[in-house]
């Protein structure tokens, strides 16, 4: 969809794909857009914080989205793929932000560190080129990567 728009002429533009956000440029030349980080578990008019963006993915995972409450417990689609259940994790989300063109590579990415946990994601994170984190522990506390740009909500 990016290709196509450029390929029209389009330098500035959000795409929204729900946990998936293209952005292509900026607002204008000077400004960036402003990304926010939904809060998990809220209504969807709740940001957690926001993060600047110019030529950039954006990428989310969390258990909040997809879920069913059975008997007072929550079930999420992230499953663990050696009990067939939801993964234990201590993490409601995970933001990766990479450089525009590879949401492919950090969508995957997204829900490998949630399934992981934040200590293992933040490390794995950390380790490569390019691409920062945003880590929304289960307590409602939030983890960054250096580069993350992350501005928490006031």
């Amino acid at each position: 969809m990016t290709e196509a728009l450029e390929s029209k002429g389009v330098v500035s533009a959000v795409i929204n794909l729900g946990g998936n956000v293209i952005c292509i440029g900026g607002k204008t030349d000077d400004d960036d857009f402003v990304i926010g980080v939904e809060t998990p578990f809220s209504d969807r008019s709740e940001i957690i914080g926001k993060i600047d963006a110019r030529d950039k993915t954006l990428v989310t995972s969390g258990v909040y989205e997809r879920r069913i409450d059975v008997g007072g417990k929550t079930y999420h689609h992230i499953l663990n793929t050696k009990t067939g259940w939801p993964v234990d994790t201590d993490l409601d989300a995970v933001t990766l932000i990479a450089d525009k063109g590879r949401s492919g590579d950090i969508d995957a990415l997204s829900t490998i560190c949630l399934i992981k946990g934040s200590d293992e994601g933040i490390k794995l994170i950390e380790s490569m080129d390019g691409i920062e984190g945003v880590f929304v522990m289960s307590d409602g506390s939030v983890r960054t990567t250096g580069g993350a740009g992350f501005e928490a909500a006031k």
